[in-house]
């Protein structure tokens, strides 16, 4: 039985589920993203930018996948979050880390130039507990301090069957660059 997940590696281009998925607040409720686009981009969309997925060129993947990064890209002006989801199936304890850890850019950060500084806020949830949080401002900066919860006992969690991890981002109104890169893996250590 498989005991580690990768998203950037399980990720589809055209379907989800039933460990990952990609979702969004709507009335304070999460719910699963389920366009894919006619766009040529490897995610999920809402509000017609917004979604989650891989930061590739196109949906055509390769299987080394080891230099693509996973993307959230939360829509600044609607109040609410955007998530990969991993549904827990089975219980144990999960070790979280991340994928790209190392390079010019450490994960997790906002991946595009000449952000504003308003707030871009990544968590950690399990199911709607917060677990690690981290907020970010400024382009290309690793938000060291939730890599480093990561690192702590935080991130070894005890998970029950249907229990949900969420990495979500919630950017601030008037964010200019709402979008980050995190390839997150879980792996259960029992």
């Amino acid at each position: 039985q498989k005991n580690a997940w990768n998203w950037v590696d399980d990720f589809k281009t055209d379907s989800q589920g039933p460990i990952w998925t990609s979702q969004r607040q709507v009335s304070g409720k999460w719910q699963t993203i389920t366009d894919f686009g006619s766009d040529v981009y490897p995610q999920t969309y809402y509000d017609k930018y917004y979604g989650v997925g891989v930061d590739y060129q196109n949906k055509s993947l390769p299987a080394d996948r080891s230099a693509i990064h996973g993307l959230i890209a939360d829509n600044p002006g609607d109040s609410a979050a955007t998530a990969m989801a991993w549904t827990a199936p089975k219980a144990g304890s999960v070790k979280v880390t991340l994928d790209k850890v190392t390079g010019a850019h450490v994960e997790p950060y906002i991946r595009q130039s000449n952000s504003n500084g308003k707030d871009v806020v990544l968590k950690l949830l399990k199911n709607d507990e917060v677990i690690c949080s981290a907020t970010m401002t400024d382009s290309f900066a690793t938000a060291t301090g939730f890599n480093e919860c990561l690192a702590s006992a935080k991130g070894t969690v005890k998970v029950a069957v249907g229990d949900v991890l969420r990495f979500s981002v919630d950017a601030a109104a008037g964010t200019s660059k709402s979008s980050i890169h995190i390839s997150p893996v879980i792996t259960y250590t029992d």
